[in-house]
Parts: structure tokens; sequence; C-alpha cells
């Protein structure tokens, strides 16, 4: 599977945008696995090698990114809200943990200028990737440490 091109074709974003949606997604669900379990993180490591160029790519998107203007309304505000700590909590107490860690994905997205939409479009994408790179059970295990992508799917119904 070419991720890149399959993120590219079905978000209709450049492939230099769908790289960095790659390793700022993945590179963010191997942090949140090596907090838990170095192994299982490194073993992400060594089944995705394009992790780190992805990454770079991220961040050099979102340094040259300019800061998103607040807007969206509430739900806007929420996304917004959930991508700092605190705002994650808040809205998994308010909305269930569910929305929490799928707000969390649009969060990251939003770091690069992709809406709610995007982010629904590529968790399923970036989870098939990880599972023909990784296998069905040990996806199943990072998602206990990221549960992120498996909950943006449902973020549009």
């Amino acid at each position: 599977m070419d991720l890149i091109s399959t993120l590219a074709g079905a978000m209709g974003v450049p492939a230099e945008q769908a790289q960095a949606v790659a390793g700022l997604v993945l590179g963010t669900a191997k942090s949140q696995v090596a907090e838990q379990d170095a192994g299982l993180a490194s073993q992400m490591g060594a089944a995705i090698p394009e992790i780190e160029t992805w990454q770079a790519a991220a961040k050099a998107q979102t340094e040259a990114a300019p800061a998103p203007a607040a807007s969206g309304g509430l739900f806007g505000g929420l996304m917004s809200a959930a991508s700092s700590g605190l705002g994650n909590q808040l809205l998994g107490a308010v909305a269930g943990q569910q929305a929490a860690e799928g707000a969390a994905l649009v969060g990251l997205l939003g770091k690069l200028g992709l809406s709610t939409q995007h982010a629904s479009l590529a968790a399923p994408i970036l989870l098939d990737f990880l599972k023909s790179r990784l296998g069905e059970g040990t996806v199943g295990q990072i998602l206990t440490y990221a549960p992120m992508l498996s909950s943006a799917s449902s973020l549009l119904g």
C-alpha cells in the first residue's frame, strides 16, 4: 500500500500534505505508545521506517503554517480546545472518551489546515496501513495506547 498516494487521493490534498498527515498522526501515535510500551513503539518504528521522514515533513509544514484563526463556532472551539491535554480531558468528560480521541485527531490535522472531514477520511486509511505493516493484533495493542485513529472515523456519523 502506498500510503501517501492513497491519503492524497482520498483527502484531495497534495502528496506533501498527505506526507505531513502521516507523519503527524503516526508520529503522535508512536509517541503515545512509547509512553506505555517502548517495545511496541520500537516495533512500529521498525515496521514503518518512513515515519521519520514523514514526521520531518509534518514539522516543516506546521512550523511554516500561520496560526489558525479562531473559527468554526462551538464545534471549532471544541476541536481547538481538544488539541490541549486539559481540553481533551474536558471534552472526554462531557461528550465521552471516543469523542475526545476523535477530536484529538482533528486537532492534530487542524495544525495542517485540514478539517473534520479530512480526519474522518484519513483515519481508516491510516488504520489499514498500520494493519498491513504490523498485523491486526499488534494494531489492536497500539490502539489501546493511541485510540484516536479508531475514534475519528465516527466523527461524521
